[in-house]
């Protein structure tokens, strides 16, 4: 600890920001007035086995926040868990809605209370509020450089350091224990991601559940960000993203990117495409807030173009952006600019089976056809189609001039599937069966080696997430796939 001390404060100085440095050391002012701070000491006042961690800012769009490097000084490395952090993240927040618009929904009563308003609340300096064992004291100094004196100065934390692994866990395990509680003994309808709470409430509740969470907080000491205050609203933001509640009537809830985010992560890859260059530091931060950012948009054909940037990131020899990689930033920047946000709905549960199979025999007098089966499984009703190419149009539906197309044919079966029964199949969960394995995997990962078969994998891209169904593509027997009589018989 000793070695390791002297080294870090030796090596603290100001960076190359001055409004980082005067905003670090402001910020270690107000703790001090606060008192979660002591000091200032001298390296010669602490104990043989006393720890010093450096503090240093990040920019966080108009704010310095500080963070203590608790990494550098080696304490992180000294922190175990036995137990996985349960984050709520955005997937349970969805999970949340579709299990109260079911639930309402179902209760033919209630059906007049399908009217559901929404409201977060950030704990305010959250890590703050929970004080350091007396056993960890020795550990909690950190080094903050003064740019006024040009030096570094020591401090003492009496609570939890932004930075520390420990203070994660211990402070997870708080925030989770304040939503258990307002679960279970004030039965509010909210989720928990750290120190973020989403509440959700029906319209003429609102005002009294906004009173019971502020109460709640209050009593148990924990002040909630005034610059984050909002009403209950069909219209909030929340992790990063836009809850849109105002369809709830209809079932459907919108999650959606916000304007800034969109913004920012636009203009990042536009600036990427004007340079020609992705280095790997800088292309896994902009990874990153593809990855999250794309999540918030219905459909599945970025998976591809993420691989692609993925593959330049990690495998490439040079900076310089390649024709594939230029594409999938394209893609990527068009998806986030005009894609539809992510809807969530009880009635994707509605599972739906469409089966589909295209037959080719070339001495045939109609040498090709396509049969797709819709079978609705809770009910037992099914629908059919049928379709049949003579030789002459076969010719002209053989875009890639193969000898034998079925693969390619294969495919139009589903688009044609999609396309016939489309009314039936929006906003449901769809299982789709193919008995080809060259199509399902085109289908599964929306990717094709032949130029036709991308072509008909986007087209059926397109039309998943036109009607914001959730498609699932399995294999089914030859022999016991039922489109397949249809696909052979007039």
């Amino acid at each position: 600890a000793k070695r390791t001390r002297t080294a870090i404060i030796q090596s603290t100085r100001g960076s190359d920001d001055p409004a980082i440095d005067l905003g670090v050391y402001q910020s270690t002012m107000d703790e001090m007035e606060r008192g979660w701070l002591h000091g200032p000491y001298f390296e010669s006042e602490l104990g043989e086995d006393y720890t010093v961690t450096r503090r240093f800012g990040v920019r966080q769009g108009a704010k310095i926040r500080p963070i203590d490097n608790y990494t550098e000084s080696l304490v992180n490395h000294t922190t175990s868990a036995g137990e996985a952090i349960s984050l709520h993240s955005t997937d349970v927040i969805a999970a949340t809605l579709a299990l109260w618009m079911s639930v309402m929904n179902e209760q033919d009563c209630n059906k007049h209370k399908l009217d559901v308003l929404g409201k977060s609340y950030d704990l305010h300096k959250a890590y703050k509020h929970l004080r350091i064992s007396d056993d960890g004291l020795n550990d909690a100094y950190i080094c903050v450089y003064n740019p006024e004196k040009r030096r570094a100065e020591l401090f003492g934390q009496y609570v939890l350091p932004f930075g520390a692994c420990a203070s994660v866990h211990g402070f997870c395990r708080t925030s989770f224990g304040l939503w258990a509680i307002g679960i279970r003994v004030l039965r509010i309808l909210w989720t928990v991601y750290f120190d973020d709470f989403v509440v959700f409430e029906e319209r003429a509740l609102s005002r009294h559940c906004e009173f019971v969470v502020s109460t709640f907080f209050k009593m148990l000491g924990w002040a909630t960000s005034v610059d984050k205050e909002n009403d209950f609203s069909c219209n909030l933001k929340a992790l990063g993203i836009t809850i849109d509640l105002s369809d709830v009537k209809h079932l459907r809830v919108y999650f959606a990117n916000t304007d800034e985010r969109r913004f920012e992560v636009t203009r990042d890859i536009k600036e990427i495409l004007r340079v020609g260059t992705l280095g790997k530091s800088e292309g896994q931060r902009i990874r990153g807030r593809l990855l999250f950012a794309e999540s918030q948009i219905h459909g599945r054909r970025s998976v591809q173009h993420m691989r692609v940037l993925s593959r330049h990131i990690h495998g490439f020899r040079s900076a310089t952006l390649d024709a594939d990689t230029k594409d999938a930033l394209q893609f990527l920047h068009d998806k986030l600019e005009r894609g539809l946000a992510r809807s969530i709905s009880p009635l994707a549960k509605e599972v739906m089976h469409l089966y589909c199979d295209a037959s080719y025999e070339p001495d045939g007098d109609l040498p090709a056809g396509f049969g797709c089966v819709l079978v609705n499984p809770a009910s037992g009703e099914r629908c059919f189609m049928s379709e049949f190419l003579n030789r002459q149009m076969v010719a002209s539906w053989n875009v890639a001039k193969s000898k034998r197309p079925i693969y390619e044919f294969e495919l139009i079966a589903v688009l044609i599937g999609l396309k016939t029964f489309m009314s039936y199949l929006q906003y449901k969960a769809v299982v789709v069966f193919s008995d080809n394995e060259g199509a399902l995997g085109s289908l599964i990962s929306c990717k094709s080696e032949n130029p036709f078969g991308q072509k008909l994998v986007g087209l059926i891209c397109d039309m998943e997430e036109s009607s914001c169904s959730f498609l699932w593509y399995e294999r089914v027997n030859t022999a016991s796939n039922i489109a397949d009589l249809p696909s052979r018989d007039l």
